[in-house]
């Protein structure tokens, strides 16, 4: 399923493969920055690229998709366990076919891994941790860029602010897989078995700033397998976001905004969106 990936990315027409996945947009009297994420990295992937470090450098105020810190409260890992753990008897066993729950035992016995740790957990949950699992086999357990960005910002005394709030996140996690429950879990499956390549090709397109490749191997994929989660994921959050964006460019301050890199990508994303209303954008 590549688009769980766009967790880790939870991710425009025209523009070349520039040095890295950072634009610099302007509007008549400001200018802001908009900088493509990956969630987790591992330690070799840094230093980041340069123009990482020049955007955040050059910004007051610093945005992200939404409050880094709240995540880790135990608030949120509350609501977390309320909404994707199951507590009325039933398990992950009576939600997947018998047949998506035998490919998930064999899944769980060639990698080592006791099929009951994940019965609680509703679906979801499940694929993502086996997925970060598999990233932790190939080294990918380290801060992703907005964390990085995050703590610097807060060491540095730089506004923070958000696009969304946790709670937000929290339903575009609990509704992702409803109606998809079995797919959702086949897919993730395939996926794992081939992470580190699509990790490999994933971060190598996010560090040349290779957008037409992100489209092909991660956008497309997705709307044409599961429409309704990239209108849930990437879609109408642009559209939520791009109002939020527009207000930045009208204020005194220069912002750094950093969003996971899909939601930069194609005719839906927001590198696409700020062309088609106006604004000079242009690729670092």
């Amino acid at each position: 399923m590549k688009y769980l990936l766009q967790l880790l990315l939870l991710l425009a027409t025209g523009l070349a493969c520039a040095e890295t996945s950072v634009w610099e947009v302007t509007g008549k009297n400001q200018r802001l920055y908009i900088g493509g994420t990956i969630h987790v990295l591992s330690q070799r992937d840094y230093p980041l690229p340069d123009a990482y470090d020049r955007a955040y450098a050059s910004s007051e105020h610093l945005v992200f998709e939404t409050d880094l810190n709240q995540i880790k409260a135990s608030g949120f890992l509350f609501r977390l366990r309320q909404s994707l753990i199951y507590e009325d008897g039933n398990s992950l066993k009576d939600t997947l076919q018998p047949a998506t729950y035998r490919e998930l035992e064999r899944y769980c016995e060639q990698s080592g891994i006791p099929i009951t740790m994940l019965l609680p957990l509703k679906p979801p949950l499940a694929s993502l941790m086996l997925t970060v699992m598999e990233l932790k086999k190939i080294g990918i357990d380290n801060t992703g860029v907005d964390q990085y960005f995050n703590l610097q910002a807060q060491r540095d005394g730089k506004k923070i602010s958000q696009l969304e709030t946790i709670e937000e996140q929290l339903q575009f996690l609990v509704n992702m897989a409803k109606g998809h429950e079995d797919e959702f879990i086949l897919s993730t499956l395939e996926e794992n078995r081939q992470l580190a390549e699509l990790m490999q090709s994933m971060l190598s397109a996010w560090r040349t700033g290779d957008i037409n490749l992100l489209e092909e191997q991660f956008i497309k994929p997705m709307q044409q397998n599961f429409p309704s989660v990239y209108e849930q994921l990437l879609v109408s959050r642009n559209h939520n976001w791009l109002p939020l964006i527009e207000q930045y460019l009208s204020t005194p301050e220069v912002e750094f905004i950093l969003v996971g890199a899909l939601h930069l990508v194609g005719n839906d994303g927001l590198i696409q969106q700020l062309e088609n209303s106006g604004y000079r954008v242009k690729q670092w």
